[in-house]
């Protein structure tokens, strides 16, 4: 079971040091040490082995992390938000030479509608998500309208939300902390979403509607991305992000 589990580590994170499968393997290796007591007259044996690991770890080490069958995971997003655009690329440990030929893309990863190694795109040509908003009390309505394969509504922690109700589904939620919803099926866009807030004032929500893919001026982007790196996951998408202000009680 170890050694498997380290067998499918290395394929998902390529061939470099992670204790994803270095871990496993040790585990898998402890099974070996009863055998150890009757292998004491085996000197020349454990030396053979040991050469020959150390000379399979030094070859090893000169192959690349990753491969067209073991690739890298990396996913690139097309994101708006406040008029502006930007390409975003997963914040890899090392972004591929091709990507940054073929885009400016910051040396750094860094927060934004998604976090990764950006780039500026120009202004948004999108149009951003909406919402109609309707407060009674405590209690905040929201029709959305983001069409798109899914939603994602931030509710900051100065809210005090104490639950949430998506098509009439409620979900307590923790006060003190900020509130991620995350919805991700196409009808999610025109949801209905009730807030019960503990909190009197204003508050400013974060509203952006997920699309699958990339816009038509992605496809340089696309096909920049090298052989041993593929999308994974969510894949390469589309994020439009806009402000949504809740009124004061």
């Amino acid at each position: 079971m170890w050694v498997g589990l380290a067998a499918d580590g290395e394929v998902i994170m390529g061939l470099k040091l992670h204790s994803l499968f270095t871990v496993s393997a040790a585990f898998g290796l402890l099974t070996l040490l009863p055998l150890l007591e009757k292998a004491k007259t085996w000197g020349w044996s454990f030396v053979l082995s040991l050469l020959l690991a150390l000379g399979l770890s030094i070859t090893a080490g000169f192959q690349p992390a990753f491969s067209p069958q073991a690739p890298q995971r990396l996913n690139i997003t097309y994101a708006e938000q406040a008029g502006k655009a930007s390409w975003i690329a997963s914040p890899v440990a090392q972004l591929p030479d091709a990507l940054r030929k073929a885009a400016n893309f910051s040396a750094e990863p860094q927060s934004g509608v998604a976090y990764g190694y950006a780039v500026s795109a120009g202004a948004a040509r999108l149009a951003p998500p909406t919402a109609a908003v309707t407060r009674n009390g405590d209690e905040v309505t929201l029709e959305l309208n983001a069409p798109g394969d899914g939603v994602r509504l931030e509710v900051p922690a100065e809210a005090k939300l104490q639950s949430i109700s998506l098509n009439g589904a409620v979900t307590p939620a923790a006060p003190e902390q900020r509130t991620f919803l995350a919805c991700v099926t196409p009808d999610c866009g025109h949801a209905r979403v009730t807030l019960k807030l503990g909190s009197p004032d204003a508050v400013t929500l974060k509203l952006v509607a997920q699309r699958r893919g990339l816009p038509p001026d992605g496809k340089k982007l696309h096909a920049a991305r090298p052989a041993d790196a593929v999308p994974s996951q969510s894949g390469d998408q589309t994020l439009l992000a806009a402000k949504i202000a809740i009124p004061a009680r």
